[in-house]
This record gives C-alpha cells, sequence and structure tokens, in this order.
C-alpha cells in the first residue's frame, strides 16, 4: 500500500492525482525554509512511528493512542482526530478567524496535506501555510506525549516562523509581499490579543 493509499484508508478521504501532486510540492512557493518542506514530506511520507504502526511491528507495544488510550493511534487520529489533540487544532481556527479567515475548511485534506479550496485568496495562502506548519511541528513536537500544546506555544511558534520569513526578504519585492502576507499578524501579535 502506497503513502497515499494509507491516506485514503485511514484519513477517509479520496485524493486525485492532481491533489497528491499539490500536496507532496505545495510548500514549495510559498516557504524558503527547507526543514518546512522536509517536515511536510515526512508527514506525507508517514515517516512518523505511530503506536499503531509500532505494534504491527511489536505485538507487545500498545496500539492505542498515547494522549486518549481509547482509540487505534493511527497516524490520522495522532494528529488529527484524537480528542487529545483537538484543543491546538481549535487554537488554529481562534488564529485564523481572529486574523478575518473564517471561511477556511478545518478538515484533514487543509490541515494536514495542505490542500487548500481553490477560492482560497493568494495573499493568505503563505499565512494560512506557515499557521498550518507552526501547528504541526509542535504535533511533532509532542506527538510522544500525553499532552497537548497550548495556545501560548502556538502563539510562539508562529511568530518564530514570522521572524524566519522576515529574515528571507531580502528584496524590495519580497518584502511588500512579506507585510501584505503578515499585516494582519503583526497588528494581532502587537496589540496582544493572544489566546490564553
Amino acid at each position: 500500500m502506497t503513502c497515499r493509499q494509507h491516506w485514503e484508508a485511514e484519513g477517509e478521504t479520496e485524493l486525485t492525482d492532481e491533489d497528491w501532486l499539490s500536496a507532496l510540492n505545495g510548500l514549495k512557493r510559498w516557504t524558503k525554509c527547507y526543514s518546512h518542506v522536509e517536515a511536510h514530506r515526512k508527514l506525507l511520507y508517514r515517516w512518523y512511528m505511530t503506536p499503531n504502526r509500532l505494534h504491527k511491528m511489536y505485538p507487545v507495544v500498545p496500539a492505542e493512542c498515547r494522549r486518549c488510550a481509547a482509540e487505534t493511534g493511527t497516524l490520522p487520529h495522532v494528529w488529527w482526530h484524537c480528542s487529545g489533540i483537538q484543543p491546538l487544532w481549535r487554537d488554529v481556527k481562534d488564529i485564523l478567524d481572529a486574523l478575518g479567515i473564517r471561511d477556511f475548511p478545518m478538515n484533514i485534506e487543509s490541515c494536514l496535506l495542505l490542500l487548500f479550496p481553490k477560492e482560497t485568496h493568494e495573499n493568505q495562502k503563505q499565512l494560512l501555510l506557515l499557521i498550518l506548519m507552526a501547528a504541526r511541528n509542535l504535533i511533532a513536537l509532542y506527538w510522544k506525549k500525553h499532552s497537548c500544546p497550548s495556545a501560548q506555544q502556538l502563539k510562539d511558534k508562529i511568530q518564530q516562523f514570522y521572524k524566519y520569513e522576515k529574515m528571507s526578504t531580502d528584496t524590495i519585492k519580497a518584502t511588500a509581499k512579506f507585510r501584505e502576507t503578515w499585516e494582519g499578524w503583526e497588528m494581532w501579535y502587537k496589540e496582544g490579543d493572544f489566546l490564553e
């Protein structure tokens, strides 16, 4: 079974060839940070040793999710469906709402595979990608733990990505695009209107 077929079976979604190609190459255009691209590929290629996968190799290892201990720890469950990780995705939704991005679909296709609806505005894509990458980065850091990353950790991680992207804007044209992309975040961050 291919990675794509695993995503379709476990994520209960159907991916076209165009969707899968878009998921594989979706970040190249929006960030210069290779570690973001690498982290995205690790998730797509199912690099993480989830409890379910470990259980198949070593039957003595429990197959249940470490956070909820109630469901089988498949990749879509650990990264998306688990009740123990849902607070992080609610925090992401709250940030998007605060930034005026209210119609973004919070689902596996958009948040994990980075397949956005065609009507997603070009100016929002980079901001969306980096906010979602920040959440996913935190899940990768905490994926073996029982706890969920906090709203403050999410805000700090997004701010860290903001700083990295700001440092990589080396031309006037890139600086103008950066300001246009991150304007809402800068205002929200400066006002201190953070999630608690």
